[in-house]
């Protein structure tokens, strides 16, 4: 699932998100928006976070999970 997604699903405002990740909300947002790519170490954080809703593979590489989606359609 993708970060923007499960942010999305789950009514989780990007201010309080980004503060449990230790980031600011602007990169965040790039993050959100397939801009940035994190490094390893806060891809982690984020699948924690997230409770491996969103796996630190699809962070890091979100244009595999894109065209894994649109194979699926």
């Amino acid at each position: 699932m993708l970060l923007k997604d499960f942010l999305e699903e789950n009514g989780i405002r990007h201010n309080w998100f980004a503060k449990k990740l230790g980031i600011s909300p602007s990169y965040l947002s790039e993050i959100v928006n397939l801009k940035k790519v994190p490094n390893p170490k806060l891809a982690k954080k984020i699948e924690e976070l997230t409770k491996g809703k969103v796996s630190r593979l699809e962070v890091l590489y979100p244009e595999d999970h894109l065209k894994k989606s649109m194979k699926e359609l």
